[in-house]
Order: structure tokens, then C-alpha cells, then sequence
């Protein structure tokens, strides 16, 4: 990669002007890159697009195509997609992915999660303590998780399917 001056942004070279900003990385973007890195993004999920237009079909009462959608009172149920793999040591490619709703895909969420430090019986057995007046920061220090996990737990925003 070239050396970039203090004038120019971004892989593109354009100069700098005033009106530029630093990106997360820390890089310096003028504005038509960031045009450029919006439209490239947008380019790679098609169906982003598509389903942000169905729900405004449905939902914004100002889009043009409204009035054929939500003013019938047709509604917008669907959840953002999220890409599934059928195998998932497989690549990311047509022939091995399909679309599912987000709350569809929780193959990799609990204890089957690789980075799991809980299951669903420390979940539970951390409920009861809770309960019986253990502290939370008790608790998260002999299970080596954050107290903000615990609190998760706790209040059923994490582990929601246990009971």
C-alpha cells in the first residue's frame, strides 16, 4: 500500500479538504470516499436494500409506495435476515448459506456457543442463588464471568430460554 501524504485520504488519493473525518480506524476520509465505502457496502448485501424498502412499504406513512402497503393494513413481520451456513465449516458461498430470521439462529448461542462459560444448570443453580441472597459479584467471581453477565442472567436477558 502506498505511503498516503497529509493531503491526500484513503486508498483513492483524494485531497483533503476542511470537511473531513476520521473514520473508526483512525484514517482521515473526505467525503466522496465515504460515499464510495457506503455504496461498495451496500453493493455486498443486496437484500439489505430490499428488506429496508419492505419495511417502509409497510410502515412509513410519507414513502410513495405506502398507500398500496401499509394504508391497505398490510404489515411488515419481518425480522432482519441473518445468513446461516449449512455447513458451518464450510465458506460463505451461495450453494452453502440461506436467510433465516435472527431468532432462528441460535445453533451457536448457549451452551453450544465455543466461547460458552455457562450452562443451562449454572444458569439456573445462579437464578436460585440470586434469589436466596447471594451477591451477584459473589457469583461472577467463582464462575470467572463478568458481573455484568450475571446480572444478564439474572434479569433474563441472557438465557432467556431457561427457566
Amino acid at each position: 500500500m502506498k505511503e498516503l501524504s497529509k493531503q491526500e485520504c484513503c486508498k483513492y488519493g483524494h485531497s483533503l479538504r476542511e470537511n473531513s473525518f476520521l473514520n473508526t480506524y483512525g484514517y482521515r476520509e473526505c467525503r466522496v470516499c465515504i460515499k464510495i465505502r457506503i455504496k461498495k457496502r451496500k453493493e455486498a448485501k443486496p437484500w439489505l436494500k430490499n428488506y429496508a424498502n419492505a419495511k417502509r412499504r409497510c410502515l412509513d406513512k410519507n414513502f410513495k409506495s405506502y398507500k398500496y402497503y401499509g394504508g391497505k393494513g398490510i404489515t411488515c413481520l419481518l425480522k432482519k435476515p441473518s445468513v446461516d451456513r449449512f455447513d458451518n465449516n464450510g465458506n460463505y458461498e451461495l450453494s452453502n448459506c440461506r436467510f433465516i430470521e435472527l431468532t432462528e439462529n441460535i445453533s451457536g448461542y448457549g451452551e453450544n456457543h465455543y466461547r460458552a462459560k455457562l450452562t443451562e444448570n449454572k444458569v439456573r443453580r445462579i437464578r436460585e442463588l440470586v434469589i436466596l441472597g447471594i451477591k451477584q459479584i459473589d457469583l461472577a467471581k467463582e464462575l470467572k464471568v463478568a458481573e455484568s453477565t450475571i446480572w444478564r442472567v439474572v434479569h433474563h436477558k441472557r438465557w432467556k430460554h431457561v427457566n
